[in-house]
């Protein structure tokens, strides 16, 4: 009896190390994903045009230049505007998490 409370509770930490670690993984991919390389398709330059064309609907480019935010916090709000019906490829996310991190503006 000893024995099987022993393997249980060892499953149990397993399994609750095995999700934390998943967490913290998928956390740090996101930080990853805001840094990869633009392929060259897409530019730095195409921020701005990206801005004026995808945001410019329903934000101020103003608002969004002032707007001061890490990559990983502008990949999140990137996020919520696709779970609003917006469609950026890949590429397009990064070169807009380049371009409102300042990267790219004058």
């Amino acid at each position: 009896m000893k024995t099987r409370k022993l393997f249980l509770i060892f499953s149990f930490a397993i399994i609750f190390v095995a999700v934390v670690g998943a967490f913290i993984a998928k956390s740090n991919m996101d930080d990853r994903n805001a840094t990869l390389p633009v392929t060259q398709e897409l530019s730095l330059q195409d921020g701005a045009s990206l801005i004026n064309s995808r945001c410019a609907r329903c934000h101020s480019v103003e608002l969004l230049k002032q707007t001061k935010q890490t990559g990983a916090e502008w990949e999140k709000s990137l996020a919520q505007m696709e779970n609003m019906g917006v469609n950026l490829s890949a590429d397009e996310k990064i070169v807009l998490i380049k371009y409102l991190t300042g990267m790219d503006m004058p």
